[in-house]
């Protein structure tokens, strides 16, 4: 396997601001921008959450524990108009196999 693993996409869906399955494409160089309240920050915090989830020992269970992110809890950052109770994060990554 290459150790040169790099995040293509990513998809967040039920996610605070993010309802429905958001796709958000990453270059070389990503730049957020957008009004307050459009999803910057919750895009960050997600990707903050999962890759914090990966590293704690209970396996795929979120992990609200991590005290910079001040998520709390499951129920205050599912978004509000979701009847859902499910939280789906999605990924493109290079690099994964390699091809011969």
């Amino acid at each position: 396997m290459n150790k040169d693993l790099i995040l293509k996409a990513f998809s967040v869906d039920n996610f605070r601001i993010f309802k429905d399955d958001e796709f958000i494409d990453f270059a070389p160089l990503t730049i957020l921008t957008g009004k307050n309240n459009s999803g910057k920050s919750s895009l960050i915090k997600a990707l903050r959450l999962f890759s914090s989830s990966l590293k704690a020992s209970s396996g795929l269970t979120l992990n609200f524990d991590d005290p910079d992110l001040k998520l709390r809890s499951f129920d205050e950052v599912k978004n509000n108009n979701s009847s859902d109770d499910l939280i789906r994060f999605g990924f493109q990554i290079a690099g994964l196999f390699n091809s011969k």
